[in-house]
């Protein structure tokens, strides 16, 4: 996404101890949707303070769980709720079905295309998931 003046402000603004102000640029941001990821994990690199990296990791955190929550709704108002897409939305989260479930998907005539979006968000679930719980850990593991 092409950063405008605004999101340069927004980020600016991540940073500001008052938790009132977090919360609006929060919201504000998510309003962007997913396209913004890459902006805030350029932000996250490029950021030396972990209170801040932890508020950068808490803003992907909610863009992935709005995605989530998005491909859910969207699939249980669909006329064809097929357990396969919804298989391959939470695939990552069950040991055993992460593997099972790209041949599952073959064997079952879905589209490329289909099948590496809902892959893609599945892994970006997983790995936004456990490494937030990792961050939100820290020094305790």
């Amino acid at each position: 996404m092409q950063e405008n003046k605004e999101i340069l402000a927004l980020f600016h603004l991540i940073d500001d101890p008052d938790m009132e102000v977090f919360d609006s640029v929060s919201s504000r941001i998510v309003s962007y949707g997913r396209g913004i990821i890459p902006n805030l994990e350029n932000l996250w690199e490029n950021t030396i303070s972990n209170d801040i990296q932890e508020r950068i990791e808490i803003l992907i955190h909610k863009l992935h769980y709005q995605d989530l929550t998005e491909d859910f709704t969207n699939w249980k108002s669909s006329s064809y709720q097929d357990l396969l897409t919804a298989s391959l939305l939470i695939a990552k989260f069950i040991p055993g079905l992460s593997t099972v479930a790209p041949p599952l998907a073959g064997m079952a005539g879905v589209a490329l295309p289909r099948f590496t979006v809902y892959s893609a968000v599945a892994a970006l679930l997983w790995a936004g998931t456990w490494g937030g719980l990792g961050g939100l850990a820290g020094d305790a593991l």
